[in-house]
């Protein structure tokens, strides 16, 4: 048979099988598949769709409906009714197909960054003259659902006079168990981006950063977080832009971008990170893979100082940009100031918060003469896996 020939099943087939219908600029098109799209839940997800058979023959044909997951599909129930249906010729028949499962069989969005879960399989008509398969697909995220119970605001006395500020966290109705990482929140914005862009993550929220020493040297982590999220975030850059000697002007870019792209002109979906020397012209990594789940909105952008050149205080800005569309992008109207050496508002605590457990608390200490150097916003607490957009990264304000 020719690489351009028809299966003979398809040419024999009288009965077609239609799930998904789109608009085009051609008219309505319809696809033999069952698209659930995409859903996030922190208790559990139910979905239907419809199929529509039709019978192109002369003959009527009985089909009995079942389902078969694949291998990769996470556990979910899915039903078809009726279960037993005819066609009969030149007529259509409509089944339903519904979806259900449970928010806590879907694992962290942290388990695997560079892939997504999903419900998955086919729904399959049996007949004695053919076999019809419908591939289904839902990709869910399950959600926490962190939030802060104590410490909403840092106390006056605190800010004022130092000590240590108590910051209480519950995951009261969360479907898993999440992790709480603390930053020194430095910039925030408001959501700008103009009408009518398609925003895949691009407009700004908050950023901050924490240190911490290494083996190699001390580290910092950069996190930026999104009004709304991605559905990879290679799809998007990410820049710090860092002023190593305050003097008004950058020096270096800690930028997240796709990794072949940037390496050999080609995408391959991992967004990696490099730093950008503004006096050179010249860009050397990657250093890091990225902390950037799919379907999410807060990424991570590690780096050692000594590659920055950062000895002590500096100051930062974000900005980001679309690769698919370079006319979105947002960036930060202001600067932030931070010295690894001694950051005005500690960094760093990380622990988990139990899905419908006890609250868990942390201690955030406060030095009252860094904060009145480097004017902190507060305190930015990351949760990857609370709902994409603001809830992955909890504010709580100094000011």
């Amino acid at each position: 048979m020719s690489a351009w020939s028809t299966p003979p099943q398809a040419v024999a087939a009288t009965v077609t099988a239609a799930g998904d219908t789109f608009r085009t600029t051609s008219g309505r098109e319809t696809q033999p598949t069952v698209s659930f799209g995409y859903d996030s839940s922190s208790l559990g997800f139910v979905k239907a769709r419809t199929i529509t058979l039709t019978n192109h023959g002369r003959s009527a044909v009985t089909y009995k409906a079942s389902t078969v997951a694949s291998a990769a599909s996470a556990k979910a129930k899915v039903s078809v009714w009726p279960s037993t249906v005819t066609v009969r010729p030149g007529k259509s028949a409509k089944v339903a197909v519904t979806l259900t499962a449970r928010a806590g069989d879907v694992g962290s969005s942290l388990a695997d960054e560079f892939s997504f879960y999903q419900f998955a399989g086919d729904v399959v008509f049996t007949a004695k003259s053919s076999t019809l398969h419908v591939p289904y697909l839902l990709v869910p995220r399950a959600d926490a659902k962190v939030g802060v119970t104590h410490g909403s605001k840092f106390s006056k006395n605190v800010t004022k006079k130092g000590g240590t500020e108590k910051i209480t966290l519950q995951n009261r109705f969360g479907a898993l168990d999440a992790s709480a990482d603390f930053y020194t929140w430095g910039l925030s914005d408001k959501s700008d981006l103009a009408r009518g862009l398609d925003d895949s993550g691009v407009d700004l929220r908050a950023a901050g950063v924490q240190s911490f020493d290494t083996a190699d040297g001390t580290l910092m982590v950069f996190a930026v977080n999104t009004y709304k999220r991605w559905s990879n975030a290679a799809n998007n850059e990410y820049d710090v832009v860092i002023d190593t000697n305050n003097d008004g002007n950058a020096d270096k870019i800690v930028f997240s971008a796709d990794n072949g792209l940037v390496t050999a002109g080609s995408v391959d979906g991992r967004s990696t990170v490099f730093v950008y020397d503004v006096a050179t012209g010249t860009t050397a990594g990657p250093y890091f893979l990225a902390q950037a789940p799919t379907d999410s909105s807060t990424i991570l952008l590690p780096m050692y100082t000594s590659v920055l050149g950062i000895t002590g205080p500096f100051s930062y800005t974000v900005q980001s940009a679309s690769v698919v569309d370079s006319a979105i992008g947002d960036e930060f109207s202001s600067w932030a100031a931070y010295d690894p050496n001694a950051p005005a508002i500690s960094n760093g605590q990380f622990g988990t918060v139990p899905a419908h457990g006890k609250s868990v608390s942390f201690e955030v200490a406060v030095d009252p003469a860094q904060v009145a150097k480097q004017k902190p916003l507060g305190t930015m607490i990351v949760v990857p896996d609370n709902r994409a957009g603001g809830d992955e990264a909890l504010l709580v304000s100094a000011r």
